[in-house]
């Protein structure tokens, strides 16, 4: 009797434990996962380094003339931001003539602004940088080409070394031109990078510092 009593109780205790277990393949799934972060390659674009409209900004685009560019200093160093401010034409300047007869001078003053917290300068020529006018006819002629164009450095406007953070300077960049030539064009500075920044030049002399100009320019 005792015998059968025992091999009851094991029984029952088979049958409570194969109630409570669950077959491995019909346990209840995971929760589906509602916040799984992007692969790097699907990720939303942010529109870092566009325009802002998640399209590429376009380096060197042409601005108008008294319009800011923000470029990069000589040997990648620093910003400036130059903003080329008045044009004048002149048939003299300085006391000098135009090396042909019949051409005239293009003195074009510039705005040149440190925009970080480093200092920084132009790029000379020297770097395959500098300044230079593109007439409507296509030909890119350098900044003070010829004699004459060189010497033509108006007081005030002849800023030169590195601009200091926080502080700006004014320069300026003088052309012979042919008489068509000097009808306006198109103004290039290439930047410590190689990038090209344009400007429409006005056709006749223009902006606010004319008269100062025309006065700094008379012998």
């Amino acid at each position: 009797m005792r015998k059968h009593l025992i091999v009851g109780a094991i029984a029952a205790c088979l049958a409570l434990t194969g109630c409570s277990e669950q077959p491995a393949d019909e346990a209840t799934p995971p929760a589906a996962s509602t916040g799984a972060a992007k692969a790097p390659d699907e990720a939303e674009p942010d529109g870092a380094g566009t325009g802002g409209d998640g399209k590429p900004a376009e380096a060197g685009a042409q601005l108008s003339f008294g319009k800011a560019a923000r470029t990069v200093g000589d040997e990648g160093t620093g910003v400036l931001e130059i903003t080329p401010t008045t044009v004048v034409y002149a048939d003299t300047a300085l006391g000098y003539d135009p090396d042909e007869q019949g051409n005239r001078f293009a003195v074009v003053t510039l705005k040149v602004k440190a925009a970080t917290a480093v200092a920084a300068q132009q790029a000379p020529p020297i770097t395959g940088g500098g300044w230079s006018w593109i007439a409507a006819d296509g030909e890119a002629i350098d900044a003070g080409n010829g004699g004459s164009a060189a010497s033509v450095t108006p007081e005030k406007y002849t800023a030169a070394g590195p601009v200091q953070p926080g502080s700006h300077q004014w320069d300026s960049a003088a052309w012979e031109l042919t008489p068509e030539q000097a009808k306006g064009g198109t103004l290039v500075y290439v930047d410590g990078e190689g990038v090209a920044h344009r400007w429409e030049v006005p056709s006749k002399s223009s902006g606010p510092q004319v008269t100062e100009l025309e006065e700094a320019l008379e012998y």
